[in-house]
């Protein structure tokens, strides 16, 4: 109803046998977990061109143009938004995603793409993992509020073998919850293949909620990174690798 008052062409459907959320927008189509159906009609009401405008914005990747040939590494996907405007061939969109019912999701409306269900950082481990499904806040550091704990498998960037067969990633995102400086620390080697760094330092770091913004800058300008652009609102930034055509 608020779609149509708002004229958007975006609809939103319950399926009684899968008890999903399903989105349609024009010729895309995305299904998701009925029981945060309130957190995706606020993210889809306006279509998920509207969404994709603002993390475009919010990431100040606005001015970057993606080959079908491009390798975007997302780390933190959750639903898999930042795939909803890349012009890259799905197989070249490679998604980390510890949450499990994040995860289920993702892998379904990417299933030609290569998704990971665990969490980056700076070690392969075990660890806790505080789930806040319903707000997409989860971490790995403790946060306010979450609903339940889990143990999730911890890997390094530098790990990930698919990543380690490339020879150049044009994007990596890195939306960690507060955990963006550790995710960073393994991935020295990931970091000397890519052309840009998207990085959300946000105050999300803990029960404190620090930012994470000015540890990730001074890792980044060491390891051979100069800031494009920082949004403010959000304390997120780009940076570009400095040996980056």
């Amino acid at each position: 109803m608020v779609a149509r008052i708002r004229r958007k062409n975006v609809r939103f459907a319950f399926h009684p046998i899968e008890k999903e959320l399903v989105i349609i927008d024009g010729d895309t189509k995305r299904t998701l977990p009925i029981s945060f159906a309130r957190r995706y009609f606020s993210l889809y009401r306006s279509g998920f061109a509207h969404r994709s405008n603002f993390l475009k914005k919010s990431y100040c990747i606005n001015s970057l143009r993606f080959a079908n040939d491009d390798v975007v590494v997302d780390c933190g996907a959750n639903s898999g938004d930042l795939a909803l405007f890349l012009n890259v061939d799905p197989k070249n969109y490679i998604a980390f995603e510890p949450s499990p019912v994040d995860y289920q999701y993702l892998k379904k409306n990417y299933p030609e793409s290569k998704v990971y269900n665990c969490a980056l950082g700076e070690k392969n481990a075990n660890l806790k993992f505080f789930v806040n499904a319903a707000s997409g806040d989860s971490s790995i550091v403790e946060p306010p509020f979450y609903s339940e704990i889990i143990e999730v498998q911890t890997c390094t960037l530098d790990s990930i073998t698919l990543l380690q067969r490339c020879s150049r990633i044009k994007l990596l995102k890195v939306e960690a919850e507060g955990y963006e400086p550790e995710v960073l620390y393994g991935a020295i080697k990931t970091l000397e293949k890519c052309d840009y760094v998207a990085v959300d330092g946000g105050f999300e770091r803990g029960k404190s909620m620090e930012q994470t913004l000015p540890a990730v800058i001074n890792f980044l300008l060491q390891n051979n990174f100069e800031i494009v652009d920082i949004y403010y609102s959000w304390s997120r930034a780009l940076f570009k690798n400095k040996s980056a055509k």
